[in-house]
C-alpha cells in the first residue's frame, strides 16, 4: 500500500534510459513517439566524495532536477529542509538515508569530485524517491548508505559542473494507458543507438521495483507455507486432546444419550469447547501477530525508503486470520464430534473393550523383538494395535521436525553465501571502477599506488540475452586468462577456466532463459554500435548475487573490436597501507567508483543477512515451542489412555521404573522413526518454497548442513526427555486403589 500510493503520487515513471550522452534536440524528438504521455531529459552523474573521517570511498550519485515550469516525473517527497533554489550553483538535495547515516543536516557542506576538481556543495533537505526506494549500487544488491547517497541538483548547475551543457545522459518517460510497451521502447533503443543507448527498460526491470517486489513476492510465499504447517500442528494437538477427552467422558456421553440427549447436542457441547479453548489462543495470536507485524515493519524502514511506511491492519486480515485458525481447529476436532455422534448408549456405558493384543506381522518379520525385555513389546504391540492414532502421533512429530528444518536452513544459507561469495568467488581485497574501458597493460600502474600488491583487468560489457521470446538484461565479465581475484566456480564450488570461445552463465540467468549447456543465445551489446551476435553456452557458473555471466576478456574484446581493454580492476592490498591508497585514488580523474570485499561483507551482514537472521530466529523459536507441545501431548496423551492399565500392572507388582519404561519405550518407538523422514520433509518443503519464491539480485540455494540436522534432532530428542521426566511425575499419583473397583 504505502509503495502503491507514493508511485502514484509521485508519478514514478513507466520507462527509462541511461545513454552516454545526447544532444537535447534528440529528446524532443523522442518526445514526438507515440505511446508517449510525458517526458523528462535528465542529467545523471556519479562522483567521490570527501566525507570527513570516512576512510572508504564515497560516491555521490547526481540527478537533475527538471526546471521550474517543466513537467517533473518521479517527484520527490521533501523529508525536511526545501528543495535547491533555481539557479543556485552550489546546493543540493539529498536522499534521507545517507543524511541519517553520515550525520548530515540542512546547511551542512559536503565536497564532490567533477573534473578532477573538488567543489564544495551545500546540504538544503532531505527526500525520498520512488525511483530509489531500495538504494545500492553496482552488483551487489543490498544497500550501503553510508558510502552511497543519492543528490539532486538543479539542471543548469549538475549540466555546467558535468559540462553537460545542451545534453542529456538518462530519460525517463510516462506511457498512455493504451500505449504499447514493446513497441515504445524499441523506439526509443532506436533512437537512442548511436549516442550509446545502454538499452530502455520498463518499470519492471528497475532495480529498486523489483527488489520490493520480490519482497513482497517473498513474503506472500512465506505466509502461505509456514501458518499451514502451525496449524496443522494446531490441528493434530486439538485432534490428541479432544480424542483424549471423549474417551474420558465416555460413560458420561452414554449416561447423556440414555436420557434423552441427541448425538448433535453433545457434539454441540464438544464444538463449543473447541471453540471456547481455540478462540482465545487465536485472539492472542492476531495480538502477537500485529506486534510482530509492527516490529517488521519498523525493521522494513531501514532497508526500503518510503515516506508514509506503516503497518496497515484492515479488518479483514484479523477476520481472515480468525477464521483460518478455527477452521484449523475444527477439522482436528472432527473426528471426536463424529464419534460422539456414532456413540450407542448400550455400549459406552461399558468400559470400552481392550484391544485385541496378538503377534503381529510386524514381530513376526522382526524376530528379534522376542530377544528384547517385555516393557519393549509391550509398548511395541500398543503402538501396532492403534495404527491411525500412532499415524496420527508420527505425522505430529514429523512436522516438529519440519519446523525446525525450515528455521536453520535460512542460518545455513546464509553462511554459505558468506563462504562462496566472499571467500571462494571473490578474492581480492578491492574493486576499481573505471570511467571508460582502458588498455589492460596500463593497469599496471595501480601498482605504483600505496599498498597495491597485485592486479587483475576484467573487462565488463552491458548485454541483452535473447532466446526465444525470453529476455534478459544482464552483464558479461570478460575474465583475463588465469585468474587469481575473481574464481569462477561450477556448482560443485569446482574452478571452472573460462574458455577462449563462448559463455558462462549463471544459474539464474538459465532459468530465465530456459537454456542449457550447448545452447546459443543471442546477446545484443549495449554499448557502441549495438550489434548483437549469437554466443554458444559453454556452462553454468555458480553466481550467488546473480549480476555476470563469463567469457575470456580477449574473447570479449573481440566482440566490441576494441582489443585488450579493462574497464573494472581487481586489486590484492596490504591491510596497513589502506589509508594510503584511497587518499591516492581520490585524485584519480579516470576511476569511477571503489568496492571493497570487506566492506561488501559488512554491509551485506547488516542488511540482507540480519533481516534473515531476524526471521529466521523467530521461526526457530516457534519451532521449539512446538516441538517440545507436540512430544508432551503425545506422551500425556499415552498416559491418560493407559492409565488403568499402568496402575494395574502397580497392584500385580511391577515397580514404578518398570511401568514407566513401557511408557518410555512408546514414546522412542514413535519420535525415532519421525526424525529422519521429518528432516526429510523439511528439507523438501524448503526446496519447494525457494522453487516458488521471486529470485531477483541474490540467490539463496537451500543448504541444510549435518549440524542443522542434528540441532533439529536435538531439539525433538530434548523434548522428548522432558516429557518422559514431567509423565514420571505424573505416574506418581496413578490411583492404584481405584483400578481395583468394579467399573461397571
Amino acid at each position: 500500500v504505502a509503495r502503491d500510493n507514493f508511485y502514484r503520487s509521485s508519478r514514478f515513471v513507466d520507462v527509462f534510459a541511461d545513454l552516454s550522452r545526447a544532444p537535447l534536440s534528440v529528446g524532443e524528438r523522442i518526445r514526438e513517439i507515440p505511446g508517449l504521455a510525458a517526458l523528462e531529459l535528465r542529467i545523471v552523474k556519479e562522483s567521490l566524495l570527501d566525507v570527513p573521517g570516512e576512510q572508504e570511498p564515497v560516491i555521490g550519485r547526481f540527478v537533475s532536477l527538471p526546471a521550474p515550469g517543466e513537467t517533473a516525473l518521479n517527484h520527490i517527497h521533501l523529508r525536511n529542509g526545501r528543495f535547491p533554489r533555481h539557479g543556485s550553483s552550489d546546493e543540493v538535495l539529498i536522499n534521507e538515508a545517507f543524511a541519517e547515516a553520515n550525520g548530515y543536516r540542512p546547511g551542512d557542506r559536503i565536497a564532490a569530485l567533477f573534473h578532477g576538481r573538488y567543489r564544495t556543495l551545500r546540504i538544503v533537505g532531505t527526500g525520498l524517491s520512488p525511483e530509489y526506494i531500495f538504494v545500492f549500487r553496482g552488483a551487489t544488491p543490498f544497500p550501503d548508505d553510508r558510502h552511497f547517497g543519492i543528490f539532486w541538483m538543479p539542471r543548469e548547475a549538475l549540466a555546467t559542473a558535468e559540462d553537460m551543457e545542451g545534453s542529456f545522459n538518462s530519460l525517463t518517460a510516462l506511457l498512455s494507458p493504451n500505449a504499447s510497451q514493446s513497441a515504445v521502447l524499441a523506439r526509443i533503443d532506436q533512437m537512442l543507438g548511436t549516442y550509446g543507448g545502454l538499452g530502455a527498460y520498463h518499470r519492471s526491470d528497475q532495480s529498486s521495483h523489483i527488489f520490493i517486489t520480490n519482497e513482497m513476492g517473498q513474503n506472500q510465499v512465506m505466509a502461505f507455507f509456514i501458518p499451514m504447517i502451525f496449524l496443522g500442528v494446531a490441528a493434530f494437538l486439538i485432534n490428541v486432546v479432544f480424542n483424549r477427552l471423549a474417551s474420558t467422558h465416555r460413560s458420561q456421553i452414554a449416561t447423556l444419550k440414555a436420557v434423552g440427549y441427541s448425538g448433535i447436542q453433545i457434539a454441540w457441547h464438544y464444538l463449543q469447547l473447541i471453540i471456547a479453548l481455540s478462540l482465545p489462543g487465536a485472539l492472542l495470536g492476531i495480538l502477537v501477530g500485529a506486534w510482530l507485524g509492527s516490529e517488521m515493519t519498523e525493521l522494513y524502514k531501514d532497508y526500503f525508503k518510503l515516506p508514509d511506511l506503516k503497518l496497515v491492519f484492515s479488518l479483514w486480515i484479523p477476520a481472515a486470520a480468525l477464521l483460518v485458525s478455527m477452521g484449523s481447529s475444527l477439522i482436528g476436532g472432527t473426528t471426536t464430534l463424529y464419534r460422539i455422534q456414532q456413540m450407542q448408549p448400550a455400549e459406552a456405558m461399558r468400559p470400552p473393550a481392550p484391544p485385541v493384543f496378538r503377534r503381529s506381522i510386524a514381530e513376526r518379520l522382526l524376530v528379534f523383538i522376542r530377544l528384547l525385555s517385555v516393557s519393549f513389546r509391550l509398548a511395541f504391540r500398543n503402538l501396532v494395535s492403534r495404527p491411525l492414532r500412532t499415524a496420527l502421533s508420527f505425522v505430529g512429530l514429523c512436522l516438529a521436525s519440519v519446523t525446525m528444518i525450515l528455521g536453520f536452513f535460512w542460518i545455513d544459507s546464509l553462511n554459505y553465501v558468506y563462504h562462496v561469495q566472499f571467500h571462494l568467488i571473490s578474492r581480492e581485497d578491492a574493486l576499481l571502477t573505471y570511467r571508460q574501458p582502458l588498455a589492460t597493460r596500463s593497469l599496471q600502474e595501480l601498482q605504483r599506488y600505496p599498498g597495491v600488491l597485485y592486479t587483475e583487468g576484467y573487462r565488463v560489457l552491458p548485454i541483452r540475452l535473447h532466446a526465444g521470446h525470453r529476455s534478459r538484461e544482464t552483464a558479461i565479465m570478460g575474465v583475463p586468462a588465469g585468474a587469481h581475484l575473481r574464481i569462477v566456480r561450477d556448482r560443485n564450488l569446482k574452478p571452472i577456466n573460462v574458455p577462449p570461445q563462448g559463455l558462462l552463465i549463471s544459474q539464474i540467468t538459465a532459468d530465465t532463459l530456459d537454456i542449457r549447456t550447448g545452447d546459443t543465445v543471442n546477446a545484443e551489446i549495449m554499448e557502441g554500435a549495438r550489434k548483437t551476435v549469437s554466443i554458444r553456452v559453454a556452462g553454468i557458473a555458480q553466481e550467488i548475487f546473480g549480476g555476470f555471466e563469463y567469457m575470456d576478456r580477449l574473447a570479449v574484446g573481440r566482440l566490441v573490436q576494441e582489443g585488450d581493454r579493462s574497464n573494472l580492476a581487481a586489486l590484492l592490498m596490504d591491510p596497513h597501507q589502506s589509508s594510503e591508497f584511497y587518499g591516492a585514488i581520490r585524485q584519480s580523474p579516470m576511476i569511477d567508483s571503489v568496492s571493497t570485499r570487506e566492506g561488501a561483507l559488512r554491509v551485506f551482514r547488516e542488511s540482507t543477512a540480519g533481516l534473515i537472521q531476524v526471521f529466521a530466529g523467530i521461526l526457530i523459536s516457534f519451532a521449539m515451542i512446538i516441538a517440545f507441545g507436540v512430544v508432551y501431548n503425545t506422551a500425556r496423551v499415552s498416559l491418560s489412555e493407559r492409565a488403568v492399565d499402568l496402575a494395574t500392572l502397580r497392584v500385580l507388582g511391577f515397580r514404578r521404573g518398570e511401568v514407566f519404561a513401557i511408557l518410555a519405550w512408546e514414546l522412542a518407538l514413535l519420535v525415532i522413526p519421525a526424525l529422519i523422514p521429518g528432516c526429510a520433509i523439511g528439507y523438501f518443503s524448503a526446496v519447494l518454497i525457494m522453487k516458488l519464491m521471486p529470485v531477483e539480485g541474490i540467490q539463496f540455494p537451500v543448504i541444510v548442513t549435518t549440524g542443522s540436522f542434528a540441532w533439529s534432532m536435538l531439539v525433538i530428542i530434548v523434548s522428548s526427555v522432558a516429557s518422559a521426566w514431567l509423565i514420571r511425575l505424573r505416574m506418581r499419583k496413578l490411583d492404584l486403589i481405584g483400578v481395583l473397583k468394579v467399573r461397571e
